[in-house]
């Protein structure tokens, strides 16, 4: 667990996994403080007299270098991660373990909900590739599958590439229909604060490792995808989006042979993102250069439209 300025939420986080160890032998929970500026550290130090948590800090180097440390350091058979302002469903380890005694699997993927303004969404995640979500905390990992695994270091969504990765390569995963996990939507959190579509792009280099072992259709599809949620999210946020930065991903989607990757968008999902892009540049031409890509990108030949 990763800990970063989040003091208005760090003890809740903590004790959610506190809870769900109660009845857990031999389970640990790994605190890896990257040197917060607030008041976290010294939240984090109250629980520093219990004998299955531990705390390390370690200097400002971000989120990936923060698991990185953790990774190195666990014990456990089975490794989870959880983000500090997010909290666990109470019987997650019951569960989880459960699973992991009838089956040995690789890989648990769970499903988990989002917080917002106190309300909490129906459950996310389903059992296929593409619904499991392209992050590392819904799910439970076998140490042997990701010994030699790592996160990117110094960039943002470092995950994406990391999980999905993992799951490629995973023999035998399995899949609980039931949401163990809490997300925060909107906090000030070590992953979600303000940036830009550059800062987006990140995610680009955690797929570099993917579609170098896994250049298959349903994996660029899934990239694809994301991609276009993250250009989506930043016009609508009204992040700084410039020239270059389209440039790059277009280079990017070039250099891994994307366009022509047989994505399905709904006629109401082109029309939103048309009417961000007109709103956020105020130039139809970029709107026509974004239409020009979504044919590039799917090729219309095998372009559907439906609900």
């Amino acid at each position: 667990m990763p800990t970063y300025n989040v003091e208005a939420y760090v003890d809740k986080s903590i004790q959610s996994a506190l809870r769900a160890m109660k009845n857990i032998e031999s389970s640990e929970l790994i605190i890896i403080d990257d040197m917060s500026e607030d008041k976290t550290w010294k939240k984090v130090l109250n629980y520093n007299h219990l004998s299955n948590v531990h705390l390390h800090r370690i200097e400002h180097c971000g989120l990936g270098a923060a698991r990185n440390y953790g990774l190195k350091i666990a014990k456990g058979d089975y490794i989870l991660f959880l983000d500090s302002d997010d909290y666990y469903n109470a019987s997650i380890l019951e569960k989880l373990q459960n699973v992991i005694l009838s089956d040995n699997s690789d890989m648990i993927v769970f499903q988990w909900q989002s917080l917002s303004e106190r309300k909490v969404s129906p459950p996310y995640g389903d059992e296929t590739l593409r619904g499991s979500w392209l992050a590392c905390w819904n799910k439970c990992y076998k140490r042997d599958l990701i010994k030699d695994h790592s996160f990117p270091e110094g960039i943002l969504y470092e995950d994406s590439g990391f999980s999905l990765r993992a799951q490629l390569d995973a023999k035998n995963v399995k899949f609980v229909n039931k949401p163990l996990y809490i997300h925060r939507s909107q906090s000030e959190g070590i992953s979600r604060r303000k940036q830009t579509f550059l800062n987006r792009l990140d995610v680009m280099c955690g797929f570099e490792e993917v579609l170098s072992h896994y250049p298959k259709q349903e994996v660029k599809e899934i990239i694809v995808r994301t991609l276009i949620s993250h250009l989506s999210r930043s016009i609508q946020r009204q992040e700084v989006i410039d020239g270059d930065d389209l440039d790059l991903l277009q280079n990017y989607l070039l250099k891994h042979d994307l366009f022509g990757t047989p994505i399905y968008l709904n006629s109401g999902r082109i029309a939103s993102l048309c009417v961000q892009f007109l709103f956020y540049f105020e130039n139809v031409w970029i709107v026509y250069i974004f239409l020009k890509w979504v044919y590039k990108i799917t090729q219309l030949r095998r372009f559907k439209i439906g609900r």
